[in-house]
């Protein structure tokens, strides 16, 4: 009886130190998911890392984001999940299913300037000065300026595609089928002026570039762009005057009641002189668009007023509008 009565104790002691609490099990506490930005009203020029609303047609994607890290936090950097794929910039394999939620660190852009038509001789050189200007200063790595298609064999290497004024048919079948996968995965896209003279038989570029362009005035005409009231918070448009006079080559927009109705595209800025959109952004299908139709002289892009509009638009197409503010938070480039 005694040995038993032992024996007894010895296993109830050994089993007691093998026990640990429920708290030692939980996971690190995170803060709530922060969702994208409103359609109407896509960012605040970074106050905010956007509301918990899903934008039209969005909300479903589960792929991986492309390019670099993803978080879940909200402006402040928030409790971070810094996903990436092959071409992304550190980060662990945990990955938001939101493909708009606020992204962190580092990511790389393609400037992409192919003309297999008009080609606006000066305006490409000189934005494409502006946008490496813009990558110095916000920390984007430097980008890959090309105007080969090489690029879209390694695609998911980057997070931007920038369609620096192409023109004409310039993607092959197999080229548009890769685009497409990236953009529907996470991909960003900007664009400028002749983008809407670009690929007019593709119908995937339609969904992102809204329509193309009808014709255009006279060359060096002013005008001036009126901002839209309730998209005076997207970052492409903080700290722009309203109205904002300019000297362009104006192109028309006059299916615009109609391809903007489509889930996700926001109207940004009309021209005053017909009140036809002059720049917009779509959020749909996991990607982001923007879209301006300035930029058909070389001048333009040595407007600092356009620097901004510029670095807005691409900060807001990868998902680090709120890397706008400073003191920038954790893990913005």
């Amino acid at each position: 009886m005694h040995s038993s009565t032992s024996l007894l104790a010895l296993v109830l002691a050994a089993t007691a130190c093998g026990q640990t609490t429920a708290d030692d099990h939980q996971p690190n506490q995170q803060e709530p998911k922060a969702g994208s930005s409103s359609n109407e009203s896509a960012g605040n020029g970074g106050a905010t890392g956007g509301s918990n609303e899903i934008p039209p047609g969005g909300g479903g994607s589960s792929a991986t984001p492309i390019g670099g890290s993803v978080t879940t936090g909200g402006a402040g950097g928030g409790a971070e999940q810094a996903g990436s794929n092959s071409g992304g910039s550190g980060g662990s394999d945990m990955v938001s299913p939101d493909p708009y939620a606020p992204r962190s660190g580092k990511f790389k852009m393609v400037i992409y300037s192919k003309t297999a038509g008009f080609r606006l001789a000066g305006a490409i050189e000189t934005g494409t000065l502006m946008l490496n200007e813009i990558a110095a200063e916000v920390g984007i790595d430097p980008p890959l300026v090309t105007e080969e298609n090489t690029f879209v064999d390694d695609i998911d290497a980057y997070e931007l595609v920038f369609f620096m004024n192409p023109s004409g048919d310039i993607f092959t079948e197999d080229e548009q089928a890769k685009f497409e996968a990236w953009m529907t995965k996470g991909g960003a896209f900007c664009g400028t002026s002749a983008a809407t003279d670009t690929e007019n038989g593709w119908p995937f570029y339609k969904e992102i570039i809204g329509q193309h362009y009808q014709g255009h005035g006279n060359q060096n005409v002013p005008d001036s762009i009126v901002l839209e009231a309730s998209a005076l918070d997207h970052p492409a448009l903080v700290g722009l005057p309203n109205p904002w006079e300019r000297i362009d080559t104006w192109r028309k927009f006059s299916q615009s009641h109609e391809w903007s109705r489509r889930p996700g595209f926001t109207i940004l800025a009309r021209k005053a002189a017909d009140q036809e959109p002059i720049a917009w952004v779509r959020e749909h299908n996991g990607f982001r668009s923007f879209y301006t139709g300035i930029g058909w002289f070389p001048e333009v892009f040595q407007d600092p007023e356009v620097k901004k509009h510029l670095t807005g638009a691409i900060m807001w197409a990868v998902r680090r509008e709120h890397c706008l503010v400073l003191p920038k938070p954790a893990r913005c480039p």
